[in-house]
């Protein structure tokens, strides 16, 4: 064995990614842009593999840069192809394999392409066979696939088979990768499109076609003969709908127990607009829903409610090494609020150590976060380095931040938590003193420092059971 026993917190083994190697390697190709070939690799799998195993079973991975490079298509044109590392390659093949297990069986029968035991002459058969039994044929293509296919709807596509949180993590690290062009320069993703030539893109190609393509015929193939033809729901039908959102059921449970019991066939979409439709005519059934203020949730490209703020530099651009998490200076802050009043605080956790921060905050706006963060970074001026903040109003005071102590912010993609996990899990941790739904009016700046020392002096997991506040202090 090439690995020892340790625990991770993500349920990727040893076995997995020797697997995966060995079907990289009988694959072949090129190496990617660390220009580590397959056979440095296989000459030295503890340096190459076990790192890989590290990261992938702690949730610490991240994907380098895809080399982009240009091959010909069968019409005399040129088409981009991304070309991973091998250690990507591999990690991609260990989550390609496992996802491959759980959608496959759910892939239509008409399905060929890139699919385990099935080949382009049984595809041929079938259609030989088909055309036995039609007199038409439908000869289909689309442009630019890998190109343009939105992340947001592929994310939801793979989260429709599974909700394995390694799985969908990995996923949306490896659509966020940034593409290095020929030129040496990075093209990062804008919210679409996945470089072809990588393990995984075949299996989350079948997986997006399969529900937006092969899902949608088979729905649509007799959908006239049962349809419900021009008929309207009755009050009775509105009944119905009327009493279980007053039961604050959401507009999905109440359409899936109706049909489950045989009452109505009605889709959550139709009741949505029964509520806003009710709700331009002065009714109050949108006060039943758990997100009675929005009608809908956020989309892709839709704009951050939050407040906007030119200038900001986003995550994407902050030093690669911050990732790897092997130098002291590197932060997360956050605020966690109570209830029923202004009152919070701010957090701070440094991402090597995890050795945390707390301030008292009187409110969330900037003024207020700018101050208590100012005091708290003072006392430690000399170990910040850079801070990751969410897109939250009150980090509005950034730049004064930046100028007053020289430490750089870097901002997380809206919406994308994960992006700073260390801080939400440490948030996590600060509720066991705090409660949610519990007014903060009562703290003060002792009770925080109370806080972050108990949490600062509690071996972690993580650190191999040594407390946040050795591994901080003896850096320095």
């Amino acid at each position: 064995m090439i690995f020892e026993n340790e625990h991770r917190t993500q349920p990727i083994s040893k076995l997995q990614i020797m697997q995966a190697f060995k079907q990289i390697k009988a694959n072949g190709g090129a190496a990617g842009v660390d220009k580590v070939s397959i056979k440095q690799v296989d000459q030295n799998l503890r340096k190459y593999l076990y790192p890989l195993w590290n990261r992938m079973a702690s949730g610490s991975y991240f994907p380098k840069s895809v080399r982009q490079t240009w091959i010909p298509k069968g019409n005399g044109k040129m088409r981009p192809l991304g070309i991973p590392t091998i250690i990507d390659r591999t990690a991609q093949q260990v989550i390609a394999t496992e996802l491959e297990a759980i959608v496959d069986p759910h892939f239509s029968p008409n399905s060929y392409g890139y699919r385990p035991g099935r080949s382009a002459h049984q595809a041929i058969a079938q259609c030989r066979s088909n055309c036995l039994k039609y007199s038409w044929v439908i000869d289909l293509d689309i442009k630019g696939f890998f190109d343009h296919i939105d992340h947001e709807l592929l994310i939801k596509a793979v989260h429709h088979y599974t909700g394995k949180k390694h799985i969908l993590m990995y996923v949306q690290r490896w659509l966020e990768a940034p593409v290095e062009l020929a030129d040496g320069t990075h093209k990062h993703p804008d919210g679409k499109g996945t470089p072809q030539g990588g393990a995984i893109s075949p299996v989350l190609a079948n997986i997006f076609m399969d529900i937006v393509f092969d899902k949608w015929m088979e729905k649509t193939n007799g959908r006239r003969s049962r349809s419900r033809r021009n008929e309207q729901f009755s009050d009775r039908d509105k009944l119905k709908v009327w009493y279980f959102l007053k039961q604050q059921w959401s507009p999905q449970q109440i359409s899936a127990w109706l049909s489950r019991k045989k009452l109505l066939s009605i889709s959550h979409e139709t009741i949505y607009r029964y509520i806003w439709a009710d709700k331009a005519a002065g009714g109050k059934l949108y006060t039943h829903l758990r997100g009675a203020q929005k009608q809908r949730r956020k989309r892709h490209n839709s704009k951050d409610s939050r407040g906007r703020l030119a200038g900001k530099h986003h995550i994407s651009e902050r030093p690669a090494s911050v990732e790897t998490r092997k130098t002291i200076g590197h932060w997360e802050v956050d605020t966690v609020v109570g209830s029923g009043d202004q009152h919070c605080i701010l957090t701070l956790v440094e991402r090597k150590t995890r050795y945390t921060l707390i301030g008292k905050l009187a409110n969330r706006s900037k003024q207020e976060t700018k101050k208590r963060a100012i005091q708290l970074i003072k006392q430690h001026q000399r170990r910040f380095k850079t801070i990751t903040s969410d897109n939250g109003t009150e980090f509005h005071s950034y730049a004064d931040i930046e100028e007053h102590l020289g430490v750089r912010f870097y901002f997380a993609t809206p919406y994308h938590s994960w992006q700073r996990g260390t801080n939400e899990n440490t948030n996590g941790l600060i509720r066991q003193y705090l409660p949610k739904r519990k007014s903060m009016a009562h703290i003060n700046q002792h009770h925080c420092n109370a806080i972050s020392e108990k949490l600062n002096s509690r071996p972690r997991k993580v650190l191999g059971f040594k407390t946040p506040k050795e591994c901080y202090e003896h850096r320095f």
